[in-house]
């Protein structure tokens, strides 16, 4: 029932405020928030990545943190998988009991912020702001009237009305992340498809970029090329950055496919559990229990040896790979 009505007074809200065709002045729910006083933060399991549907689901249990008063604002930071919150006071024993099972469900760290103060909002407006002699007398009557309604509104009722004008943002700038994550992923596929392995050593996304890895500085131009021959069609925001690099990806494959048929190194790794996977410009070369005896001396007389990176007592990850 409280969600119900909760949920007819932010329709009445926004409705009020899209009657009105321009306000001299964005109305404020509540005051500003102070500079923070401490930091508490509490470490989750880290690394994890989540699914678009997990992602969902996580910010459905994020929503409801504002059932807790002492709640102001929340974000989930997705590239570091954070969930940070902005506290008034100090944190409820309730409140960190949800938090380490969003911790546990999700493998995200959570940060707390103690503020003095609750978060203010301004309420979107219509139009443009006019000017005042510009005005309607009916305008300016009614977002009086709005005003002091929402002078009159609860604690509880404004912290519903920020979390859903939060939730409406988030939804806004969680479209633009996937929007700029298709451009970067459709620009990747697009540049491995019409390069050759002996133009590049790695394609690698980075959120709103791509890092290319060249052999040779010559190859930059032809990549260059086909990037603007690429947004002739598809306009993007995508920034290119690249790194000179020893060989290129064939040549890597092939140091990869003759260190998989050393017979010496083969048998090491059987004994220790080791494992080889293409990294970018390099291959590690994981020892899951330890480096074996006489691999060291191997290593010094292996025409590779400057391309294996050595990762000791380590598993690999399942995000490693063996190329691209």
């Amino acid at each position: 029932m409280k969600k119900r009505i909760c949920a007819c007074l932010l329709a009445a809200v926004m409705t009020a405020i899209l009657s009105i065709s321009s306000f001299a002045t964005p109305i404020d729910i509540g005051p500003r928030m102070s500079l923070s006083s401490t930091v508490q933060e509490k470490k989750g399991i880290k690394g994890k990545s989540l699914t678009a549907k997990q992602l969902e689901e996580l910010k459905k249990e994020e929503s409801t943190l504002f059932d807790y008063p002492e709640v102001s604002t929340s974000y989930i930071d997705k590239k570091k998988m954070v969930l940070e919150l902005d506290v008034v006071g100090q944190a409820s024993a309730g409140l960190k009991k949800k938090l380490q099972g969003i911790q546990n469900k999700y493998g995200v760290d959570s940060k707390i912020t103690i503020v003095e103060e609750y978060e203010w909002v301004d309420l979107p407006l219509a139009e443009e702001p006019t000017e005042p002699s510009a005005q309607d007398p009916e305008q300016i009557k009614k977002q009086e009237e709005l005003k002091k309604w929402y002078q009159g509104l609860t604690e509880e009722q404004l912290s519903f009305v920020r979390s859903a004008i939060q939730e409406e943002e988030y939804k806004r700038l969680g479209l633009e992340e996937e929007n700029r994550a298709n451009e970067v992923d459709k620009l990747t596929a697009y540049l491995k498809k019409n390069l050759s392995k002996t133009q590049y050593t790695y394609i690698s996304d980075e959120y709103t970029s791509v890092r290319i890895g060249i052999p040779s500085d010559k190859y930059r131009e032809t990549i260059e090329s086909l990037y603007r021959k690429y947004s002739k069609t598809n306009p993007n925001s995508v920034t290119v950055f690249y790194e000179l690099c020893p060989l290129s990806l064939k040549e890597l494959e092939k140091a990869m496919e003759e260190l998989q048929k050393d017979s010496q190194l083969k048998k090491m790794m059987e004994n220790n559990l080791g494992a080889l996977f293409i990294n970018q410009s390099w291959i590690d070369l994981y020892w899951t229990n330890g480096v074996p005896k006489g691999f060291e001396e191997w290593l010094s007389n292996n025409q590779y040896q400057k391309l294996i990176y050595v990762r000791e007592n380590q598993k690999p990850l399942l995000l490693d790979s063996p190329g691209l």
